[in-house]
């Protein structure tokens, strides 16, 4: 059986009950708020002489919208599947960047400071349309500019070494 078969006696009932009732204060007012329940009764909302739970309600209400009821479900799932779909993708870039930080660290240890600033410019790229890494991107820029530091100090080191091994040689 359905909730409707099940609710729809039971809600009858309380009619009945109403219009048969002892104590006159019990009864309906007039004929016209009893015709009034029996429309509500008959179109599938509630009914004056009877409360209703919320979720009878809600139940009463999903019944007389169908569509809306739908149209909300998709749009639910279709808001969940997208907010899912891109947290995934936020972490799996993540997962790629701190990857490409790893790289860019090993070419830092082997002083290929080129290699690392180029793996670390091409990381900002991917990063930056993402808001919620934030946090990575700093970590990525402050990495970049010590990289750069590092580059420009070794190259100094190498100009003063040659200029030293130069002034040695004369």
């Amino acid at each position: 059986s359905t909730w409707n078969e099940i609710s729809k006696p039971t809600m009858l009932d309380a009619i009945a009950r109403t219009c048969l009732a002892i104590d006159r204060d019990d009864r309906y007012e007039s004929a016209s708020h009893l015709a009034e329940d029996l429309r509500l009764w008959l179109d599938n909302r509630p009914i004056s002489v009877r409360r209703l739970s919320i979720g009878y309600q809600a139940t009463k209400w999903c019944r007389r919208h169908p569509a809306t009821v739908v149209v909300t479900l998709i749009a639910t799932s279709l808001i969940t599947f997208l907010t899912l779909t891109s947290e995934q993708q936020t972490r799996e870039l993540q997962r790629e960047a701190m990857g490409v930080l790893a790289d860019a660290d090993r070419a830092f240890s082997q002083r290929d400071y080129a290699r690392g600033i180029t793996l670390l410019q091409g990381v900002s790229g991917m990063l930056s349309s993402q808001p919620r890494l934030a946090d990575l991107r700093q970590r990525v820029r402050l990495r970049t500019e010590s990289f750069e530091t590092a580059a420009e100090a070794q190259q100094r080191f190498d100009q003063f070494r040659r200029a030293n091994i130069a002034q040695r040689q004369q």
